[in-house]
């Protein structure tokens, strides 16, 4: 079974709602970085809770052990990924959606393979059709 985890951030706050439904749709586990932390119950369906130096158990070993990340809106900091990025979810291919290209293009030794340069209300409106559910896991968007 392939493992799929979408990280929720700060930058999905303008999203909410799509973020929620897309959420809900989908079926895909998430977790929460602290700024978007409050968006959700601790009993939000499929949330695995937070990840990251003051995350929880779950929540860092369903990031360290997935295959696929989907991260909507969060500048995954050394806070989230540790001290050594290049250790951050080593098996995982990884597409961030983020606002801010500066933090897109930071040099951080993060293994990111898809980098999309807009809002997450954008990404969902225009690219989450493209991604195809099998199972709990994502096709690409390659």
């Amino acid at each position: 079974m392939r493992k799929a985890v979408v990280i929720v951030g700060g930058g999905a706050r303008t999203a909410e709602k799509e973020v929620k439904k897309y959420l809900k749709n989908t079926g895909f586990p998430f977790v929460a970085t602290w700024a978007a932390l409050d968006m959700f119950t601790h009993d939000y369906p499929n949330h695995i809770g937070t990840f990251g130096i003051t995350g929880s158990k779950a929540g860092n070993k369903a990031v360290q052990e997935a295959d696929f990340l989907l991260v909507l809106g969060s500048r995954l900091d050394t806070h989230q990924t540790g001290s050594d990025p290049s250790k951050f979810a080593p098996k995982a291919y990884t597409v961030v959606v983020d606002i801010d290209p500066t933090e897109l293009n930071k040099k951080n030794d993060l293994h990111i393979a898809e980098k999309l340069n807009m809002t997450v209300k954008e990404f969902i409106n225009e690219y989450s059709k493209s991604l195809q559910v099998y199972g709990r896991a994502f096709k690409t968007l390659k």
